[in-house]
């Protein structure tokens, strides 16, 4: 089974961390879960030092302690940092998130917010997400999205009235904010933590995108690889599933604008299938695209979170051998210089 992708601190944060574990250790507190401990115990942990040392300090704390963890496990961990912030803090916490850990923190804060105010605090909830200013609004929204749909339930009908909720909120975007969170909790069910199975596969690939109004499809085929990739082609081979999924998209996406959108749903995943190596995500959206102006949307959203988890010199590793304006637009990702990437078209 494939591990799911859920989109370290200098030496004065370990020395910071160092002593503040071993004060609590030395006074008879709670002592550091083991990663792989159960989700309420790292919460209860995290929220303990929240209330003790702030919240703050408990981020720079909580960002040395998985430092060195792979980045599935860092999100998982950050959901129960989220968690925990949450029931410290309350809504004001949500300024403390921020982008790291494929925002499992915003994703569960937000989440758990929903759950206990109820879903018509959403619009207060989404103009706070555009008010902090440590992250991305869209990123923020994602978050919302998760909530929403885990208050509502995991059946068709809770999908569209989530989507009908993520439509009517200002700032509202068709892939990446409040629809994306719904699609990925609709697939994977991030929210159930240990209790979370992925949606299962009922022979049909394209659902639900291919029942979904047209507003809806560009973010439905964006996050469907995601799911592909753990159910539909789950124990295939990295480059076989990668070659697979680009037949996929080319066979449901009937605009340019779904192709794209499909093929950078596959750049979203690649760089933890590809085990963090860029030269191997070179290969799977390759693979995918087969030569054509899709491998380059599936490279450049891979280089893009190489270079937001790894550096710009990792990142840049994925886009070198391409030429002309496909390597400008894929360098331009790299950097995180999103607008900056020349426009492209298929030959």
């Amino acid at each position: 089974m494939r591990f799911l992708m859920w989109m370290g601190g200098g030496v004065l944060a370990a020395l910071f961390s160092f002593f503040l574990f071993h004060s609590l250790y030395a006074g008879g507190d709670l002592f550091v879960p083991h990663e792989y401990a159960p989700f309420e115990e790292q919460r209860a942990y995290w929220q303990h030092l929240i209330e003790k040392e702030g919240a703050e300090n408990a981020l720079t704390a909580f960002s040395v302690r998985v430092g060195s963890l792979s980045l599935n496990t860092q999100h998982q961990l950050a959901h129960s940092f989220g968690a925990a912030l949450f029931q410290a803090e309350g809504i004001g916490g949500i300024f403390i998130c921020d982008a790291r850990y494929s925002f499992g923190c915003f994703h569960q804060f937000l989440g758990d917010a929903i759950q206990a105010l109820g879903i018509e605090r959403v619009p207060d909830l989404n103009t706070r997400c555009f008010d902090a200013s440590s992250v991305s609004p869209i990123s923020c929204t994602h978050g919302i999205g998760h909530g929403v749909l885990a208050s509502l339930g995991y059946d068709d009908i809770a999908l569209q009235k989530g989507l009908e909720i993520c439509k009517g909120l200002p700032g509202t975007e068709p892939i990446g904010g409040c629809y994306g969170g719904i699609f990925m909790e609709y697939n994977v069910r991030t929210m159930l933590a240990e209790q979370a199975t992925v949606r299962e596969y009922e022979g049909n690939v394209y659902a639900p995108c291919d029942s979904l109004a047209a507003e809806f499809v560009q973010g439905c085929i964006y996050w469907q690889p995601q799911w592909w990739l753990v159910t539909v082609l789950d124990g295939v081979s990295s480059e076989k599933a990668y070659a697979k999924m680009g037949s996929y998209c080319r066979e449901f996406a009937k605009t340019p604008e779904l192709l794209r959108a499909c093929f950078e749903g596959l750049g979203n995943i690649v760089e933890d299938e590809a085990e963090y190596e860029p030269l191997q995500a070179r290969r799977l959206c390759d693979a995918a695209g087969a030569g054509t102006l899709s491998s380059v949307y599936c490279r450049s959203v891979g280089a893009n979170h190489f270079g937001i988890d790894g550096g710009e010199d990792q990142a840049v590793l994925v886009c070198e051998d391409l030429q002309g304006d496909k390597r400008a637009y894929c360098m331009a990702y790299a950097k995180n210089e999103i607008g900056l990437a020349p426009e492209l078209r298929e030959l």
